[in-house]
């Protein structure tokens, strides 16, 4: 099914299948997330600046006082690897980087929000996980600090209608009404996503999409590969911890 909405809302192609398997409803990025008060205590007193991109977190200061997802049993951070590796140019370079961070990560939490957990609580200094439930943290004004590095990945919420499924015609109009503008602006407001639609302003307290570096993803080879490279992962990094 390829929503009417999508050329009504000239929704980018980027966010619909080209098969028309599904539709993107939202996109979210990942970010760099800190504890105000243990990054001025023991970084900014000693002059150590804030972290702006990933490789700032390989600084020997954030030697096991940061915190990650699993990406074996988390998507998030399995799209965290995977940028790392086209990032660097090819999955050994890739591996060899986050051999790196793996000496700054105190902990791999199973789930991208654990790793929120965590740094609130002050168990960490810094970490990786999803700009959506960071920012709906920030803005409970618990102590989080998020930050949007360039070459950063993400992700594009979709929405898919079964075969076969009892109600096809409602299931077309549910997928018309999620794109729509209210259905947008919904989200956007309570899920502190960015919306697919130009005509829906993005979070508050965020920078635009537009603003955002996104690193160069080949979603085809993360999806062909997960599997192999989480074992992978599994074998060189986590069970050697």
């Amino acid at each position: 099914y390829r929503s009417p909405v999508v050329e009504q809302a000239k929704i980018d192609p980027a966010y619909v299948s080209p098969q028309n398997y599904w539709h993107g409803f939202f996109v979210n990025s990942l970010v760099i997330i800190l504890n105000p008060q243990r990054f001025q205590r023991e970084m900014a007193s000693a002059g150590i600046p804030k972290p702006q991109t990933w490789d700032d977190l390989l600084n020997p200061v954030y030697r096991k006082k940061a915190i990650a997802g699993n990406p074996a049993t988390c998507g998030g951070a399995y799209i965290f690897t995977a940028v790392q590796i086209f990032r660097q140019g090819g999955e050994a370079q890739g591996f060899d980087w986050l051999k790196k961070l793996d000496g700054q990560i105190l902990q791999y939490t199973p789930t991208c929000p654990g790793t929120i957990t965590l740094v609130t609580r002050g168990e960490a200094v810094a970490g990786i996980t999803w700009a959506d439930d960071s920012i709906e943290a920030m803005l409970e004004k618990q102590p989080i600090e998020v930050i949007f590095p360039p070459d950063t990945g993400a992700e594009i919420g979709g929405l898919s209608i079964i075969k076969g499924g009892p109600n096809p015609e409602g299931a077309k109009k549910w997928v018309d009404f999620v794109l729509g503008q209210k259905a947008q602006a919904l989200k956007t407001e309570l899920g502190f996503t960015y919306p697919v639609r130009a005509d829906v302003d993005p979070p508050k307290n965020v920078p635009p999409l537009s603003a955002i570096k996104l690193g160069k993803y080949d979603r085809k080879w993360a999806i062909e590969n997960r599997e192999r490279v989480t074992k992978k992962w599994e074998a060189e990094i986590g069970s050697k911890r």
